[in-house]
């Protein structure tokens, strides 16, 4: 009997201890980091306006807006030309990538809600 016990727990460890190993570099489900050469983009929206309101941007890199929405109500981040339209409820803040390389040119942006308020610009290189 104490034979089948040990027999059993030394099954039961050794599928523990290979359970634990984790996953290989073909295809396994270990997450990759975020990428460390996307560049931040902070934009503030409070008191109905944007700062900042002229943004520098280099053609090629890959870019992460980050909008803060300081005020009561939605805001939008909406980039004319670069795919980029993300709703921003009030006191939240929400993440848009630009999901095509940047190229260069100028690019206007603004809140679909607040078209005449809040505006800005932003340039590639």
């Amino acid at each position: 009997m104490h034979r089948r016990v040990a027999a059993f727990a030394v099954v039961l460890l050794s599928g523990l201890v290979l359970a634990g190993c984790g996953a290989d570099d073909t295809g396994g489900a270990v997450a990759e980091p975020p990428a460390a050469d996307v560049k931040k983009v902070d934009v503030k929206a409070a008191g109905f306006a944007f700062n900042p309101t002229a943004i520098q941007l280099t053609a090629g890199e890959d870019v992460q807006f980050v909008i803060d929405n300081g005020d009561e109500v939605e805001h939008s981040l909406t980039i004319d030309g670069l795919g980029v339209d993300q709703d921003v409820e009030g006191g939240k803040s929400a993440e848009a990538p630009v999901t095509k390389d940047l190229k260069a040119g100028t690019y206007k942006y603004h809140c679909k809600y607040h078209p005449a308020q809040m505006q800005g610009t932003v340039t590639v290189t």
